[in-house]
C-alpha cells in the first residue's frame, strides 16, 4: 500500500504540473504556490524566480556601484601621490643642479677676475725688469713692448674668447703701462 500511495502522489503531481502548463501557470521555486508562467518574481513571496536575481537587490547595486567607485577613487589617489613624489624629486634635483651651476659661475668669475689681475701684474714686472725708466721710448722699449703684448695676446685668448672683451682689456692693459717721458 505504501507503495502505491507514493505512486499516487506522483502521478497527482504530475497530473498537477500538467494542468498548470496548460492553464500557463508554473509553481514557484520557493513558495511553491502557482505563478503565471512568463512571471519573474513570485507575487506571495516576493522571490525571482532567476536564482542569480534572487539575492541580488537594487541596494546592492548601489553598494556594488559605491565599492567599484571607492576602489576607483583609490587607484586615482596612488597614481596622483606616485606623481607628486616623482615631481618633488625632479624639482629637488633642479634646485641642487641649479645651486651647483650658480656656485660653478660665481667660482669661473671669481677665477676669471683673479687671472686678469695676475696677467696684468706679471705683464708690470716683465715690463719693468726689461725696460728700465730711462729706456721708455726708445727701440728696445719698444720691442719689449711688442713681446709682452705678444705673449699677452696668446694668454688673453686662452683666457678671453669674447674679441671685444679681449680687446677692452688690452687697451686697459696699454694705459697702465708708463708712456714715453718728455
Amino acid at each position: 500500500m505504501k507503495g502505491s500511495n507514493k505512486q499516487q502522489n506522483k502521478s497527482t503531481n504530475n497530473a498537477k504540473s500538467d494542468d498548470q502548463i496548460n492553464d500557463g501557470q508554473k509553481e514557484c521555486r520557493y513558495c511553491r504556490q502557482s505563478i503565471r508562467r512568463d512571471s519573474k518574481v513570485c507575487y506571495h513571496c516576493g522571490s525571482h524566480q532567476n536564482r542569480f536575481w534572487q539575492h541580488f537587490r537594487i541596494e546592492h547595486v548601489g553598494l556594488l556601484a559605491s565599492i567599484i567607485m571607492v576602489f576607483i577613487a583609490l587607484s586615482q589617489l596612488k597614481e596622483a601621490r606616485e606623481e607628486r613624489i616623482a615631481a618633488d624629486k625632479a624639482l629637488t634635483s633642479a634646485r641642487k643642479a641649479m645651486t651647483t651651476a650658480l656656485s660653478a659661475k660665481t667660482n669661473t668669475q671669481s677665477i676669471y677676475q683673479n687671472t686678469k689681475e695676475l696677467a696684468l701684474t706679471l705683464t708690470k714686472i716683465v715690463y719693468y725688469q726689461t725696460v728700465t725708466k730711462l729706456e721708455i721710448g726708445t727701440e728696445r722699449d719698444k720691442a719689449a713692448r711688442r713681446k709682452i703684448q705678444d705673449e699677452l695676446n696668446k694668454l688673453l685668448t686662452a683666457m678671453i674668447p669674447d674679441s671685444n672683451a679681449l680687446n677692452a682689456f688690452i687697451s686697459n692693459l696699454e694705459n697702465e703701462l708708463p708712456s714715453k717721458r718728455d
